[in-house]
């Protein structure tokens, strides 16, 4: 089981005065001092909540915490289940899978020649060079990465298990027109 959604967050408001009873989600909301990073992060919050609900779960009776590797984990259900959120600019994203799962939004941004260096495969770089579009494919190489990192919960864990991942990208747009890439990886 693999679920996913995302939600443009540009045209609703946040007040900061909704209810959160996820301690883990209340905890992460207001550890930003930004307004607009507090916004994205409970909206990932509420679609996780939505994902769940469809599957007659209820999100806030859960307990999450973070595995060794940075990684949250829900602990406390009678199987397997795992999320992973991401947000970039006025996209927000929740998957939900019964395998580990990583997910990555990206809006479109110009090629960083110093991370491709540092974090792509040499695969990834003859792709990055050989393209006639630099900035589109840096972000989908980019966000397919984060997301395999997101997979592991760090770049240790990452390096050791690059083992069969299977990652589906998608080439999305807001309201506003902007461009982004999404990822989703698992096993």
């Amino acid at each position: 089981m693999l679920k996913y959604k995302v939600f443009n967050i540009s045209n609703v408001t946040y007040s900061g005065e909704e209810t959160v009873l996820s301690p883990y989600f209340f905890d992460r909301i207001k550890s930003y001092s930004n307004d607009w990073q507090k916004k994205q992060s409970y909206y990932s919050y509420v679609l996780l909540k939505s994902i769940l609900y469809e599957l007659n779960i209820d999100f806030d009776s859960l307990k999450i915490a973070t595995n060794k590797d940075g990684k949250p984990e829900i602990e406390s259900f009678n199987k397997p289940l795992f999320f992973n959120i991401s947000h970039s600019k006025n996209l927000v994203c929740a998957a939900v899978s019964d395998s580990p799962i990583g997910v990555d939004i990206q809006v479109l941004t110009d090629k960083n020649i110093k991370i491709a260096n540092r974090y792509f495969s040499t695969e990834d770089l003859k792709t990055l060079n050989k393209s006639t579009q630099k900035s589109k494919t840096f972000t989908r190489l980019w966000t397919i990465f984060e997301s395999r990192l997101k997979l592991f919960g760090s770049i240790k864990a990452f390096k050791k298990n690059e083992q069969k991942i299977y990652t589906s990208t998608k080439k999305l747009l807001d309201s506003g027109c902007n461009i982004y890439y999404l990822a989703v990886s698992h096993f």
